[in-house]
């Protein structure tokens, strides 16, 4: 990484901390589930004599290339695996888990885990390959109804609860957002854009700020219910956009570009990096933030994608770097990474 400070740093705010040891303590299932897919698949036999590439992970576990690479990242985050130069070997707990009385850990595993989660995983990770025949869709399977039980705003059809959904929103994306309003320079009021965070980022900015007025765009239908009735929405500060087109000669004096409800691949955010560069004042920053891949101890962003994944939706999950190639390949140049509470990272950026 280029330009500015290339290091990965710890970001907080007031009550943030707090907000984050509570989301991890409430989705500690979660991750008990990855340990249980890791140990019905076997997989620190299947590592436990010599490092392997995804292709032969996926040959091993008869499991589709895209699913098992998410859940290879979830389980390098739990420091069950760990990859090197594209190769997979067993990471420290990975090591004592081979060693250990696993039928034990199993069992008490399998009573822990969410089983919505653990029955979401494992459906991701069998669907059928590229060239067998095709995944069902969305809205069918035992995968999206175990996301959709769990309320998670994220599957491919909209959410049957418009109401629960902004609530799991709110959860899992509302540390991060108050972490992240905390470290952004203070843009000193103006306009505020924010795409793709459903008003999440953009409330805990104008929560700092009492001059900052925002605009929203890539609203979904289910998520505007609290934007005009909010706290900020009522005053009058908060505007939804149907299209960036529609600010005309106004210019943001800080743009959040932040994947909320679904998750996009690196040539689409190239793509909306460069429209939302376009609507920046000069001197503005632009935050990149979202569920990227951000190493040991952060399996819940990867989770994440899997879960979307068995819901019928992209599955998308970056590594900061990969996103910190897109940013500086939309123009712009990277001058802060932060890690915020799980599952978000956030990149700051401005016009090189």
């Amino acid at each position: 990484m280029t330009g500015g400070e290339s290091e990965q740093q710890p970001a907080s705010a007031a009550g943030a901390d707090a907000a984050a040891a509570l989301l991890t303590l409430a989705t500690s299932g979660w991750r008990q589930a990855v340990l249980a897919i890791a140990l019905r698949l076997d997989l620190a036999a299947m590592l436990g004599a010599r490092a392997a590439d995804l292709e032969e992970v996926c040959y091993s576990l008869g499991t589709g290339r895209q699913p098992t690479q998410l859940f290879l990242a979830a389980c390098e985050g739990l420091a069950l695996v760990a990859e090197r130069d594209g190769e997979y070997r067993l990471g420290p707990l990975g090591q004592a888990l081979r060693a250990s009385a696993t039928a034990a850990l199993a069992d008490w595993t399998a009573a822990a885990a969410d089983a919505r989660v653990r029955d979401a995983v494992w459906d991701a990770l069998h669907q059928p390959r590229l060239g067998e025949a095709p995944a069902t869709t969305g809205d069918t399977g035992p995968g999206a109804a175990a996301v959709a039980a769990l309320g998670l705003p994220h599957p491919a059809a909209p959410p049957l609860d418009a109401a629960r959904a902004r609530a799991a929103l709110q959860a899992l994306h509302g540390p991060a957002a108050a972490a992240l309003a905390a470290a952004l320079p203070p843009p000193r009021g103006g306009l505020l854009l924010e795409s793709g965070g459903q008003g999440v980022y953009a409330a805990a900015c104008l929560e700092r700020d009492a001059r900052l007025q925002a605009v929203l765009v890539d609203l979904a239908p289910w998520a505007t219910g609290d934007i005009a009735g909010g706290p900020a929405g009522g005053t009058g500060r908060v505007r939804a956009l149907a299209a960036l087109a529609a600010l005309g000669d106004e210019r943001a004096a800080l743009a959040v570009l932040a994947q909320a409800t679904r998750t996009l691949p690196l040539g689409t955010m190239r793509t909306r990096l460069g429209e939302l560069a376009r609507y920046l004042a000069p001197g503005a920053t632009l935050a990149v933030v979202g569920p990227f891949r951000a190493g040991a101890g952060r399996p819940l962003a990867p989770l994440l994608a899997l879960l979307e994944l068995a819901a019928g939706g992209p599955g998308w999950c970056p590594t900061v770097a990969q996103v910190a190639d897109a940013i500086g390949a939309a123009g712009l140049a990277v001058t802060r990474t932060l890690l915020l509470p799980e599952p978000a990272a956030a990149l700051l950026a401005q016009p090189a």
